[in-house]
C-alpha cells in the first residue's frame, strides 16, 4: 500500500524588538511561518484528468496554539498545477509556545476555513457527496460548502512546531482524503463447457461521507466507526459487451472503517459473505454468464489485507484513506459452490 508525501520545509522567524524598547517575559512576540511546499515525485493521485496528477493547485495552512485555538491561517493558489511553491502566513502564537500545523491541498476555495476557531471544529469537518461517482468528478461538499476541486483533495496530520528564534525545519505527510482501489479481472475465454464470461461489475456499499481530517488511527484498526452521515450507496453498474480477456478499473472512495468482526467470524476467504461481514462493508459485484448464457453474481468483500499482502486475516473489512488497494479476481478460479457466488433464478 502506498501513501503519498508532500515535503514542507518551514522557517519560523520571530520579529525582533528594537533596542530602545524595554521587554519582559510577558511580552507577546509573534512569528511568521514560511513554507516551501513540494509534491513528491512518486505521487499518482485521483484527479479530474491525468494532467492534474502530482499537482498542487492551492493549499491552505492552519495552525492552532496549545489551547487548541486558531493561531494562523494562509491560503495560496497557483495558475496551473505545480510540484513546488512557497507561501507565508503570520502567527499569533507567542514565542516559546507550541502550535500544531495542518495542510489541506486542492480545495479551490480561499475562504473555506475562515469560520474555524478551534482545532476541534477543524477535526469535525465532514466531506460528503450525493453519489459515489461525484467524488471522482471533483464535486464534493466540505462542511456545508460545495466545492469543485481541481486536483486530489489531500490533508496532513497535525505537526507540532515550537515558536522559537531561528530556523525550525519540519516535514508533513500529505495524503489522500480518500482511498484508491485498483481492480484487475482476468477473464480468459472459456471453452464451450467450462468457465464464465465477464458481463460487468459494480462497487457497492460505498460511504457518502467522511471526516476531512484523519481521526481513525492505526491503533484503532480493530474498532468500527460509523460514517458521519450514516449513509452508503452504490456506484453505477458497468456493463461489458463482447469477450474481454482482462479488465482494469479504479475506484476512489471515502474510507470505510468497519473494524474487525468478532461475531460470526470467517475462517476462510470463501466465508467472507454477507453472513459474516459487517452490514456496511464495501464489496465488488462481478457479473458473469456461463457458456449457455445463465447469469450469476460473484461478491468480493474488500478490506481483508492489513499491511502484509500475504496476511491470512479474513475478518478485517477496513478501507483506509491514503492507501492504494490492489485486487485481482480470476474468473476461472471462481467455484459456483463458493458462498460468494450465486446464480440468478
Amino acid at each position: 500500500m502506498k501513501r503519498y508525501f508532500i515535503l514542507f520545509l518551514g522557517i519560523l522567524m520571530v520579529a525582533a524588538c528594537s533596542d530602545d524598547v524595554v521587554t519582559s517575559e510577558k511580552e507577546s512576540v509573534k512569528g511568521i511561518l514560511k513554507l516551501t511546499l513540494e509534491a513528491g515525485h512518486d505521487i499518482t493521485a485521483r484527479s479530474i484528468n491525468t494532467a492534474a496528477d502530482d499537482s498542487i493547485y492551492d493549499c491552505t495552512i492552519l495552525t492552532f496554539n496549545s489551547s487548541g485555538k486558531i493561531s494562523g491561517k494562509g491560503y495560496q493558489a497557483v495558475e496551473k498545477g505545480v510540484l513546488k511553491f512557497d507561501m507565508q502566513i503570520g502567527l499569533s502564537t507567542n514565542r516559546g509556545e507550541t502550535c500544531t500545523v495542518y495542510a489541506i491541498a486542492n480545495t479551490n476555495n480561499p475562504t473555506l476555513f475562515d469560520g474555524i476557531q478551534t482545532e476541534t471544529e477543524f477535526k469535525d469537518i465532514i466531506v460528503s457527496f450525493s453519489a459515489p461517482e461525484n467524488y471522482s468528478a471533483g464535486n464534493i461538499s466540505i462542511g456545508s460548502v460545495a466545492v469543485s476541486n481541481n486536483g486530489q483533495l489531500m490533508v496532513s496530520d497535525g505537526v507540532a512546531v515550537q515558536v522559537t528564534d531561528g530556523i525550525v525545519p519540519f516535514r508533513l505527510e500529505l495524503y489522500r482524503q480518500c482511498a484508491k482501489v485498483n481492480f484487475t479481472i482476468n477473464a480468459p475465454l472459456a471453452d464451450a463447457i467450462n468457465g464464465f464470461r465477464l458481463k460487468g461489475y459494480r462497487l457497492c456499499n460505498v460511504p457518502l461521507s467522511g471526516f476531512l481530517h484523519d481521526i481513525y488511527k492505526n491503533e484503532s484498526i480493530n474498532n468500527a466507526y460509523d460514517v458521519p452521515n450514516g449513509t452508503y450507496s452504490n456506484f453505477p453498474a458497468v456493463n461489458i459487451t463482447g469477450d474481454s480477456t482482462i479488465v482494469h478499473f479504479t475506484y476512489y472512495m471515502n474510507e470505510n472503517h468497519m473494524g474487525k468482526v468478532t461475531v460470526k467470524p470467517a475462517s476462510s476467504s470463501a466465508e467472507r459473505t454477507a453472513v459474516h461481514a459487517p452490514a456496511n462493508a464495501t464489496y465488488l459485484e462481478v457479473y458473469v454468464a456461463d457458456m449457455a448464457g445463465k447469469q450469476g453474481t460473484y461478491r468480493y468483500y474488500l478490506g481483508n489485507l492489513i499491511t502484509d499482502i500475504n496476511a491470512s486475516e479474513f475478518n478485517y473489512y477496513n478501507i483506509l484513506r491514503g492507501y492504494d488497494y490492489y485486487v485481482t479476481i480470476n474468473l476461472n478460479d471462481i467455484d459456483e459452490n463458493d458462498g460468494r457466488f450465486e446464480w440468478e433464478d
